[in-house]
């Protein structure tokens, strides 16, 4: 008689991969609640206080300032003229990651084979992992380097018209192994290759030195080469921005950091305070959750269909899912922890470390996402506005019982000349924005940068449709502000 289905494995198949989904949306559950309540709560560090209200009393009102209202429609001659500048640089760095790229290949191919043509006695000595790596190096990263060369070079811009716009998201998903993040994973491999070419040549029972010398050089000029790049890219100015918004609301972060901050990081560092949203979008762009499911799925199954006592190996994967994603909760409430500012040194280390190493290894720059208590989210922003090189104020779905958006106009119109800032609105609420904007105007303080502006115009964009074009629209109008720099915010504040 034929048996059935052992149910017992499909149970296995079916529940290890939903286990790995639920496990991760209960991680994202409780770090959201844990990031929300800290955020409520003072750092118990007795923070210094931050800047307050302006004083009306010291000064008179100041005249109301003009109006530039701009959309995607619009196409400033300025804002343009900046976007070709900035993106000409971004590119001039895309081209030298590129020739470093190519050396890199020349490095693992060139410095073996020199060695191994080296005048001597003796069978040059040679392993079959030897060859695999000097052939990886010798095909796949010129290859993966020109694929992303030619691929990439419009990554720059959110919106691309014509032809090349419709095919770009073929070729960004269809040449995913080629994008520039990739860049350091399979950097890490070929020294990773590397290195154990170079350890088991040297252990053998008769060194092979050929091989350890010939390799060990090529890794050499890696890191030297990397570390070349890197030093040139940290010279690239880095046109930093603020980015102030209105709390808790997803769609909105979905826009901004998934994508106009995607395209920002081409151009410089940007600085926010976290929230829930900020963290559900995070989630969405880095968790892996999908392909967690997916890889799980595999595993079980593979052990299903090959493995002697196939329901014991799949109850020990179950308990090691469970186990690893107790463990991974434990350690993202940890990092939560660690990440909290506390303090104004806390927020200056921060500064500092990116000032040290701005940029990332696929030559974007580093973001500082800045978790705060409540008594110190004030501070952090005061902090960063001075050495922002532009502002983007987020007041889509803004009330008036958003008291906090309230402080953060009237700082900004008394901190950041108001060239350097962009208000960012839906259409219906503009006339509620301008009000808000006239309010915080008419307390202007004393030593506001914007009293002595000759023409002052408040810059707000209309984000109707919120698309590619929209995107890019926002960029231009950030790329101008940030190169407003004749009287930056550091100063105006000295």
């Amino acid at each position: 008689m034929s048996q059935g289905p052992d149910l017992s494995l499909m149970y296995f198949v079916l529940g290890i991969p939903a286990l790995v989904g639920l496990a991760a949306v209960v991680t994202r559950r409780l770090v959201v609640r844990r990031v929300r309540q800290l955020m409520m709560a003072s750092s118990g560090q007795g923070a210094a206080a931050a800047p307050g209200a302006p004083d009306a009393a010291l000064a008179l009102p100041p005249a109301p300032p003009g109006w530039r209202l701009v959309d995607a429609h619009s196409r400033p001659p300025d804002a343009i003229a900046s976007r070709e500048l900035l993106t000409a640089r971004a590119r001039a760095d895309f081209g030298t990651a590129f020739r470093h790229e190519l050396a890199i290949a020349a490095a693992y191919v060139l410095f073996p084979l020199a060695v191994y043509n080296w005048p001597g006695e003796g069978t040059p000595d040679v392993s079959v992992l030897a060859f695999i790596v000097s052939l990886m190096a010798m095909l796949s990263l010129p290859f993966l380097a020109m694929v992303r060369y030619a691929g990439f070079r419009s990554q720059f811009r959110a919106h691309v018209p014509g032809l090349a716009g419709v095919l770009r998201p073929f070729a960004t998903h269809g040449l995913a192994i080629a994008q520039p993040p990739w860049r350091a994973p399979i950097w890490g491999l070929f020294l990773l290759l590397a290195g154990v070419l170079v350890l088991s040549a040297l252990l053998q029972d008769s060194p092979a030195w050929r091989t350890a010398l010939g390799y060990g050089l090529a890794m050499a000029a890696h890191v030297a080469l990397v570390w070349r790049l890197m030093d040139r890219a940290r010279r690239t100015p880095n046109a930093k921005l603020l980015v102030l918004r209105v709390f808790g609301i997803d769609e909105a972060a979905l826009f901004t950091f998934e994508g106009l901050l995607q395209y920002w990081r081409h151009f410089g560092t940007f600085f926010t305070v976290v929230d829930p949203s900020f963290i559900h979008s995070q989630h969405r762009q880095g968790s892996g959750m999908f392909l967690a499911v997916i890889g799980s799925a595999a595993v079980t199954l593979m052990i299903a269909a090959n493995v002697p006592q196939p329901a014991l190996w799949c109850g020990l994967l179950l308990a090691a899912v469970v186990v690893a994603a107790a463990a991974h909760l434990c350690w993202r409430l940890q990092q939560v922890e660690r990440q909290f500012l506390r303090s104004p040194d806390d927020v200056a280390a921060r500064l500092q470390r990116l000032e040290a190493w701005p940029r990332q290894l696929d030559l974007s720059f580093r973001s500082l996402p800045m978790m705060c208590h409540d008594d110190v989210w004030q501070t952090a922003v005061h902090q960063t506005a001075l050495v922002s090189s532009a502002v983007l104020m987020d007041l889509r779905g803004y009330s008036a019982d958003r008291q906090g958006c309230r402080y953060e106009v009237a700082f900004l119109l008394d901190t950041v000349p108001l060239a350097q800032i962009v208000f960012l609105a839906d259409p219906p609420d503009v006339e509620r924005i301008q009000a808000l904007i006239l309010e915080c105007w008419r307390t202007l303080g004393a030593a506001s940068p914007n009293r002595a502006a000759a023409a002052p115009q408040v810059t707000v964009y209309l984000a109707s449709a919120q698309d590619d074009r929209d995107i890019q629209g926002i960029l231009d109008q950030l790329l101008l502000a940030s190169q407003q720099d004749d009287q930056t915010p550091a100063a105006a504040a000295a």
